[in-house]
């Protein structure tokens, strides 16, 4: 048997079903001992607890001793168990009276009893020794916890090994999952930005006490710092006796020629294997038989591992290390470039143009922004092609006066087209993307094009003109730029893929999410070709919101998922700030207003560390409608862009206002060319009830929109404008489909208010009154202030079931008996019955067959 991974839902069904599996296997006719096995921190002594906790509250026929193991009771004869005895017990002459005076306590006459053995490893031998008497015989059964190695293998044998291997079955404690230990982080310290908060659980490796360990040693060493009500760490390295202490527990058996090679490998991150089997072929064997190292190119599996013994080194051991590693392996051994370029800039011996080249191509690539940038200065004589990629590195690190000389530096030093071309663009981009200077970045463009005569160099230019003029709300001068692009016959990989790139925001800007499809793969298949993460990255974002705004919210979110999986804001990416937004507005849409708030205060502050002025501008101001959204009163953001402030705004307006200024808003989306956004612009004043301004106009531009989400919008502007409630009724049901339940509560409360001035049959209303509580009751923290008064007044025109009916109701429609619900709410059967009797006159139902189909 093995104590399962924690995970959302399955950690409560996981641990919490393994404690009361194991309740009953102490307490059963044939009741059997346990062992609970797993490394230091696990977790072992809290599920023990807690299976004494519930041997106590629950079971009642069932005496509970606890003892407990120690590294200094051990030394103490019969110390684990003397605390059994009463304080006031008079002094024995012989120890034959001593043990038998300890079986007495341990063994309760007439009652079954448990001894909980905690940490059975240390028990003094004595101790062991009576508790084995008791086992043995059959007296007791025991609920032991004993450490063993990471790899769940035993530590040496002890007192009680014989015993427990014969009387006793093993329980593995595998370690907590992401999930739990992020709700424990959260418990500790309160809510903390996401990748942060991975960082520290996946260091954990799963273990909660080295997790606290991590968070005491980031509190100690003021690494976690306050923004706006979220933690986050800067420059955290782990260490402090505590944690060195853990680690120590787990490592302490390696030989001398292991720890070398550990160290190895923790400080180059990994290694290909050939390399570490030259470097010692038995130290490396020895390391994968013990599961700490695996893999080619070989790792530690315990990240917390290789961060404690980095943080330990010495600044001359790093160095030596480095000098070690560099001297050992070469390019073509297959390790990874960006790391030996810095075991060789590291070790302090001189490096090479070639090996800082490809380390800072690939440190680039994974936004490594301070050793490409380290790598690239390190280089005499800096070509074009450098001086691009150290615009990019200080970039994405935030350095924008500096990475706007040196691209001013690149311009003036090109020659060719092709660096022209490089260097325009890399200047442009700055100016277009980050530093809210669009007009000028559209003007360098253009004069940059009239200059060129390779059509490949033109396809590059209009390709990326159009791109950075429908990221920047100006689709009109993007329109063009397209055009000329795609009229283009290119001939280089680089060139089809500006075009691909434009192509596919082109038509995820224009609500044609189908039709991008082909150009987001086409772009996939030449960035990778090309190596060019970076264009990768505005592909994804471009494939995240096809998904997000055609209704396919579960794959929106796995691809974001993939992208956030590393984040850490003291390494942000570029686009880190539209990820956490995105996360934030696929909260919103499912209802979750609370996570929708937090991801937008965390991609509020990722932007302003990389100085992301445009993601910045939106990303502030829908984190005030989603704060408005759960009824704060919040203060603008003067740095809100008029698209980003647009829904907070309409969502304070009064209902006599909102839809022509919805209206007028939606209209100046669509002139931007953001007509992907327009919609759910409109929406704000749709969702309020009639809004025959903006209806219309929601209604068309989702008609030549592709996916189930925009056809959901339809319906929902047709019906209001219509005030049709059957069409409203078809567009709460597709926004349920796709699990966009803020709309699904407001377009059926739009259809309850229609169909009673309609006169539609009272039964069938109140069972749709039904649905919008349900609803309602899964929105976090809960619905609008203004979605909850005008369901609250629904509901009492309605006159629904009270609460303890429906909460009855409920009971009898998951399968239980009338017996059942009335022993589970200590109330007589025949008040259940008169209570259902009442909810099946109200709802106009006559059978449990039909309640069931109701939702609740």
């Amino acid at each position: 048997m093995q104590v399962p991974h924690g995970s959302g839902a399955s950690d409560q069904h996981g641990r919490g079903a393994v404690i009361g599996e194991l309740v009953d296997r102490l307490t059963a006719p044939a009741r059997r001992s346990v062992v609970l096995r797993g490394p230091a921190g696990i977790g072992k002594s809290h599920i023990a607890n807690s299976v004494a906790d519930r041997l106590l509250a629950e079971t009642g026929g069932v005496a509970v001793r606890r003892v407990y193991g120690g590294e200094s009771q051990q030394f103490l004869d019969f110390g684990a168990l003397l605390h059994l005895l009463p304080l006031d017990a008079p002094p024995v002459a012989a120890e034959f009276e001593l043990v038998q005076r300890l079986r007495r306590s341990l063994v309760e006459q007439a009652v079954p009893t448990v001894v909980v053995v905690d940490d059975v490893g240390t028990l003094d031998r004595k101790s062991a020794a009576v508790l084995e008497g008791v086992l043995r015989a059959g007296d007791v059964v025991v609920l032991a916890t004993e450490r063993t190695a990471p790899d769940g293998q035993r530590d040496d044998d002890h007192h009680l090994s014989s015993a427990l291997s014969a009387h006793a079955d093993p329980v593995l404690v595998a370690p907590l999952g992401r999930d739990a230990l992020s709700r424990l982080l959260d418990d500790w310290e309160g809510p903390g930005e996401l990748g942060s908060v991975r960082r520290l659980v996946a260091m954990s490796e799963g273990n909660p006490l080295a997790l606290r360990e991590l968070l005491q040693s980031a509190r100690s060493s003021e690494a976690i710092s306050q923004s706006d009500g979220l933690w986050h760490l800067a420059d955290f390295a782990p260490g402090g006796s505590s944690l060195e202490h853990l680690v120590e527990l787990h490592l302490r058996r390696l030989s001398e020629s292991e720890w070398d090679l550990l160290r190895a490998i923790a400080i180059a991150g990994n290694l290909p294997r050939a390399v570490l089997v030259r470097l010692d072929v038995a130290a490396l064997e020895r390391l994968e038989r013990a599961e700490l190292v695996s893999g080619d190119p070989t790792r530690l599996d315990h990240p917390l591992y290789a961060e404690v013994i980095r943080h330990q080194l010495s600044g001359e051991e790093t160095r030596r290390l480095y000098s070690k590693l560099a001297s050992a392996v070469a390019l073509d051994d297959g390790v990874d470039p960006a790391r030996l370029a810095e075991w060789t800039l590291d070790a302090g011996a001189g490096i090479d143009d070639r090996t800082a080249r490809s380390g800072a191509a690939v440190a680039i690539g994974r936004w490594e922004n301070r050793l490409a940038q380290r790598l690239i200065l390190s280089i005499v004589e800096p070509t074009v092609v450098d001086l691009v990629h150290l615009v990019w590195a200080l970039a994405n690190a935030g350095d924008l006066d500096e990475a706007t000389s040196i691209a001013d530096r690149a311009v003036e030093a090109a020659t060719t087209e092709m660096e022209r071309v490089d260097a325009g663009l890399a200047l442009a981009e700055l100016w277009s993307l980050q530093l809210g200077r669009s007009d000028e970045g559209y003007e360098h463009l253009l004069a940059l094009r009239a200059t060129l005569t390779d059509v490949d160099q033109m396809a590059r230019v209009d390709g990326a003109t159009a791109l950075f003029m429908r990221m920047t709300g100006k689709g009109p001068l993007a329109e063009p730029a397209t055009d000329s692009a795609v009229a283009i016959d290119a001939t280089t990989d680089a060139a089809r893929l500006s075009v691909a790139i434009a192509n596919a925001f082109g038509e995820v800007f224009a609500g044609r999410y189908d039709a991008a499809g082909p150009f987001i793969s086409t772009g996939y298949e030449l960035a990778e070709l090309l190596q060019e993460p970076h264009n990768t990255v505005r592909l994804a974002i471009t494939d995240a919101l096809r998904n997000l705004l055609s209704g396919r919210l579960d794959r929106a979110e796995e691809i974001v998922e993939n992208r956030l999986q590393s984040a850490d804001i003291s390494l942000v990416r570029p686009a880190h700030a539209v990820w956490i937004g995105l996360a934030a507005q696929t909260a919103s849409l499912r209802g979750d207003h609370a996570q929708a708030a937090r991801r937008g205060r965390e991609a509020v502050r990722a932007a302003d560390h990389v100085d992301d002025i445009g993601a910045g501008g939106f990303v502030r101001g829908e984190l005030r409608a989603a704060l408005v959204e759960i009824g704060l009163d919040v203060t603008p953001d003067p740095l809100e862009s008029p698209l980003g402030r647009a829904r907070a705004e309409l969502r304070l307006m009064g209902d006599s206002e909102v839809d022509a200024a919805a209206a007028a808003l939606v209209r100046s989306g669509i002139d931007a060319g953001y007509l992907l956004w327009a919609p759910f612009i409109g929406l704000e004043a749709v969702r309020r009830g009639p809004a025959p301004k903006t209806s219309a106009l929601v209604a068309d531009l989702c008609a030549a929109h592709d996916g189930p989400l925009a056809a959901a919008i339809r319906d929902f502007a047709v019906g209001n404008a219509d005030d049709d409630g059957e069409t409203l009724a078809r567009a709460a049901t597709g926004f349920g489909a796709v699990g966009a339940d803020t709309f699904a509560l407001d377009a059926l409360s739009n259809e309850l208010e229609v169909n009673r001035s309609a006169g539609v049959d009272l039964f069938a209303r109140r069972r749709r009154g039904l649905l919008a509580r349900s609803i309602a009751s899964r929105l976090r923290p809960h619905p609008s202030p203004r979605a909850a008064a005008r369901l609250a007044r629904i509901s009492a025109d309605l006159d629904l079931p009270s609460d303890r009916q429906l909460e009855i109701a409920h009971l009898v429609a998951s399968g239980r008996s009338s017996k059942q619900v009335a022993a589970e709410l200590i109330v007589s059967a025949r008040t259940v019955d008169n209570h259902l009797a009442a909810v099946y006159r109200n709802l106009g139902i006559s059978s449990r067959a039909e309640l069931a189909q109701l939702p609740f």
